[in-house]
């Protein structure tokens, strides 16, 4: 969690300002609605955002971006869109935990070790299902909802850089 320009596990390790003033935000919130809530996460970003609510207001995705374009922000929506549709855990293949990959890897390798090939061309059909398994799960690597034909990588490239992204759902 973040906040006043300093990083904390939990409300708990606030400073007593913030802590107030979160308090307060959610008994406000409880008066008005009448029920019983209970703060369990919260962000503050300063860069620049585009927040997509789909209809229904049961999702909700936030693109954390730095513009390259004047169209960041056009990109920045379809890419909240794709956030929303598509439920990405990871932004990219660098951000996948290595223990996660290293799985799936010793798990593909496995499965192929006894299918007599060579051990370059079972690295290589590994490498192919490494990215066909994580293409799913990686928003950069996803094909573009809006274009089946482009990865969302390939959409944003030189239009923003995305920072990171949340996607709510209720």
């Amino acid at each position: 969690m973040k906040t006043y320009g300093k990083d904390f596990a939990s409300l708990d390790d606030a400073d007593e300002e913030a802590r107030n003033k979160w308090t307060a935000l959610v008994h406000e919130v409880v008066g008005k609605i009448g029920e019983s809530i209970k703060l369990t996460d919260a962000f503050i970003r300063t860069e620049n955002a585009f927040v997509y609510s789909h209809p229904g207001d049961k999702i909700a995705a936030i693109v954390y971006y730095k513009g390259l374009s004047d169209d960041a922000e056009s990109a920045a929506k379809n890419v909240a869109l794709q956030i929303a549709a598509m439920n990405p855990e990871f932004l990219s293949m660098d951000s996948v935990p290595a223990e996660k990959v290293n799985a799936a890897k010793e798990a593909i390798s496995a499965e192929l070790a006894s299918s007599g090939k060579p051990a370059d061309i079972i690295e290589k059909i590994v490498a192919g299902r490494l990215d066909k398994e994580f293409a799913d799960n990686v928003l950069l690597e996803q094909p573009a909802i809006w274009d089946d034909s482009k990865r969302v990588k390939e959409f944003v490239n030189g239009k923003l850089e995305i920072t990171s992204f949340k996607r709510f759902a209720i």
